[in-house]
């Protein structure tokens, strides 16, 4: 059995609780697939092209701080967790274990309750009777504490590395992992009777690092005529340091005329590497685009400054384009009938 942990930069600290993790399991193979600053769309993202993830495997998912971050942010609950249950449903699929780690950020402990958004996780969980390990109320248990101290957070979005409670955070994933099970065929919540479909370019420029290994769109254009009815339900791009770009995304679609947006490729901020984001439609247009068997979807480089669309620490007002256009263009995701 593979662990797969599936979740944001909390996942990828150095010296972290998933360093204490493999430290605790080390006859465990433990692979790392998780991506900061994003939320569940990029893990289904991560889970759905890896060719090692096999049955019987577990996947500890960990996106609760960057989704409680996106949801004070204006993306609504029941979009983030439409993204979760279709992982949840794709693992049931496939028989594969899953188990949670749910992380609280800074602000939100300072509240006096946690916001709907947890409440409704948890539900989720529950429904597909899957375990969870939620950090603060069990440290508060563990330490007769009323509340989770702010001098564990190392920031508002990270918590300090202190060795014992990267220890206990560890020690509790643990747990979950030894309950983890592969979720129940249950009547779903928010995906309805639909599966996702990833599709990525078949051919295109190749990016690897560390984390990563993506085929991208090449430039000028892109185009990718779609083979079943359904919804586009957002895009993933890669988006290169230093420099302003953007993608422009258009529907072609002989019933509704088509649709089309601009979002911004553009990092906020001094990022040294690529860094990878989804882009959810449901926030960005406020639906999926439905789309129809033999529509096409075009990609292009953005052109004219101004507003676009923009993720999580991206730029959403671009003064200027730089040139060349970088390829950036991951893939998108569709929704269809089961």
């Amino acid at each position: 059995m593979t662990i797969f942990i599936v979740g944001g930069s909390n996942s990828l600290m150095k010296d972290g609780w998933v360093t204490s993790l493999t430290r605790l399991l080390p006859s465990e193979q433990i692979t790392n697939i998780s991506i900061g600053a994003t939320h569940s769309m990029t893990g289904l993202f991560r889970v759905m092209t890896r060719s090692d993830l096999q049955p019987g495997d577990t996947i500890v998912w960990e996106y609760a701080l960057n989704e409680i971050n996106h949801n004070q942010r204006g993306h609504r609950t029941e979009d983030l967790l439409r993204f979760l249950e279709h992982l949840l449903r794709l693992c049931s699929r496939r028989g594969i274990n899953f188990a949670a780690a749910v992380f609280t950020p800074r602000q939100i402990e300072a509240l006096p309750a946690r916001p709907a958004y947890y409440d409704a996780l948890l539900q989720l969980f529950a429904h597909y009777g899957v375990p969870s390990f939620d950090v603060s109320p069990r440290w508060c248990a563990a330490n007769r504490a009323s509340r989770f101290p702010v001098k564990l957070f190392k920031d508002a979005a990270h918590y300090v590395l202190e060795p014992r409670l990267m220890r206990f955070i560890a020690e509790g994933v643990i747990d979950a992992i030894g309950r983890a099970c592969v979720p129940a065929e249950v009547t779903p919540r928010y995906t309805g009777a639909t599966v996702p479909r990833l599709v990525t370019p078949q051919d295109g420029v190749p990016f690897r690092n560390t984390i990563l290994d993506l085929t991208l769109a090449e430039v000028p254009s892109a185009s990718f005529t779609l083979s079943q009815d359904g919804h586009i339900l957002g895009f993933f791009a890669l988006c290169p340091p230093g420099l302003q770009t953007g993608l422009r995304l258009t529907l072609a679609n002989g019933q509704t005329g088509g649709r089309w947006i601009r979002i911004s490729t553009t990092p906020e901020g001094n990022y040294e590497r690529p860094q990878f984001r989804a882009f959810s439609l449901l926030q960005a247009d406020g639906a999926a685009w439905r789309c129809t068997r033999g529509d096409r979807l075009e990609v292009r480089p953005a052109e004219g400054t101004g507003r676009y669309y923009a993720e999580f620490e991206l730029r959403a007002h671009l003064s200027a384009i730089s040139r060349p256009f970088q390829p950036s263009f991951a893939g998108f995701l569709l929704e269809v009938a089961e």
